[in-house]
């Protein structure tokens, strides 16, 4: 007897590692059961006709933090915006253990993509911060290998990661094959330039930018790299948004420290003119840059130098976010105007239109940046970030003939803004899977919350590198 399975995708050009093949891809229960041209296909209960679009690994979005858009939200959001797999941030006081726990609860009852989780330490100055190292071990047995570090807010006490607590927990992670994340930038240099540009009356939006410099990011970058390399470990620097901080990580590859490193679509799309145009809305933390550091972000991606590309999904209540066109500093009652923008529902559309069909660069850049690469790095792979026979049927399906115009009141963040407020790019994210499940169909979601499942990271694999030519395009 013939086997049938339950859905076959039929017509679609398959992107299957740097290359691309017009293939039919058979699905069976939550798994991707083969891969080939129509006529070897088995029998369906269903057939998806995909043809003339792209179908991709589902995309992850590796870098999240669902606060103000919740966890129901915040995948919600995602799933709109052709994610199939999130990984948020999780923070807080308590034991890590007890941090995951809480996550996985809250994201079970309202997640309608998967998710893992990375998790925060924040060391309290207050006590003993080698007690919170040490829960490490217990967050890795509960699925979660990443954790990250702020080195850039001093006044925010206990969020400020000193040297000491970096290394020792560097070294805590090495042990237990933990990956440290650090967000760098030079704490004390900020605090400082941010007193002179209060003292001289330089609050407003554009004098943002000139309170966290280039020399910030590369000093933070290059002091983190020390200590990891004091302590054995590798490193991830999250969200670069400088050429020359990826230069000090190019020099640092060279001589065979494993280190790496992502950006975020705002560094590549969005300058530091933003300031005067939305003001607070744009305060994101590590600022955005010039144009020609833009330029050079882009060249770093063409390169192959940049493996990853995330959102940074910060969104804050916009009333919060108002007070800083008179301070962008600080609101009357002291408190910092919040860091952070929606981010989620657009990565996927603009890095499609801005990158693959405006930037020239492969469809596979895609699904390398936004599958391969993060579900390798985060312990994911194989079982998400590629399309082979075994692994989850997860897909994200985009219609390069569509169009995709970006409008506040049509999108899903509680924020109601986007930076990208009128922009039109080419091509569409139309369909979802989630382990052989339609998520997202023609914008309609057919997912109820709960219905996306936590995926415990296994061990960490470094991620493909490489110049991003079409060589093996068919």
């Amino acid at each position: 007897m013939a086997r049938v399975v339950d859905t076959v995708l039929h017509g679609g050009s398959v992107v299957l590692g740097a290359c691309v093949r017009q293939q039919d891809v058979a699905i069976a229960g939550e798994k991707i059961a083969a891969i080939g041209s129509a006529e070897t296909m088995p029998d369906a209960e269903r057939v998806i006709d995909v043809t003339g679009t792209f179908v991709l690994p589902g995309l992850i979005d590796a870098h999240s933090h669902f606060s103000y858009d919740d966890f129901a939200r915040g995948t919600l959001l995602s799933a709109h915006g052709g994610i199939t797999t999130t990984i948020p941030f999780l923070g807080g006081s308590d034991s890590i253990s007890d941090i995951i726990e809480r996550g996985r609860a809250e994201a079970s009852a309202g997640a309608v993509i998967d998710y893992a989780f990375h998790v925060i330490l924040w060391p309290n100055p207050d006590s003993d911060y080698l007690r919170l190292i040490a829960g490490v071990r217990d967050g890795v047995a509960r699925g979660v290998r990443s954790y990250k570090m702020f080195m850039g807010y001093r006044r925010f006490g206990r969020n400020l990661a000193t040297d000491d607590f970096l290394y020792s927990a560097f070294k805590e992670m090495r042990s237990h094959g933990a990956l440290p994340m650090v967000h760098a930038e030079n704490a004390d240099l900020i605090f400082a330039l941010e007193r002179e540009l209060i003292a001289d009356g330089k609050v407003t939006p554009e004098h943002y930018p000139a309170s966290r410099p280039t020399i910030c990011e590369t000093e933070a970058i290059s002091r983190a790299c020390d200590l990891a390399l004091a302590a054995g470990s590798p490193l991830y620097v999250v969200h670069l948004t400088t050429p020359e901080g990826l230069t000090v990580i190019q020099e640092r590859r060279a001589r065979g420290q494993p280190v790496y490193t992502e950006t975020c679509p705002q560094y590549l799309l969005l300058t530091e003119a933003e300031m005067q145009r939305i003001g607070p809305r744009a305060k994101i933390g590590p600022p955005m840059r010039t144009a020609e550091q833009v330029d050079g972000m882009w060249r770093g991606v063409r390169e192959g130098w940049i493996p990853i590309i995330a959102s940074d999904h910060s969104p804050h209540d916009p009333a919060l976010k108002e007070p800083g066109w008179r301070n962008i500093f600080y609101n009357d009652e002291g408190a910092p105007i919040p860091f952070g923008a929606p981010s989620a529902e657009t990565i996927v559309p603009l890095l499609y239109g801005r990158g693959v069909v405006e930037g020239g660069l492969p469809v596979w850049w895609l699904a390398r940046v936004m599958a391969e690469n993060p579900a390798r790095m985060f312990g994911l792979y194989p079982r998400k970030g590629v399309i082979v026979v075994g692994s989850d049927a997860d897909v994200t399906v985009i219609d390069p003939n569509a169009t995709t115009t970006f409008r506040a009141e049509r999108m899903h963040s509680r924020t109601g803004y986007t930076p990208y407020e009128g922009w039109t790019v080419p091509g569409a994210p139309i369909l979802t899977m989630v382990r052989g499940q339609v998520v997202l169909e023609n914008g309609v979601l057919k997912q109820d919350r709960g219905f996306g499942s936590y995926v415990p990271a296994g061990p960490l694999l470094p991620p493909v590198y490489g110049p991003v030519l079409p060589l093996f395009e068919a």
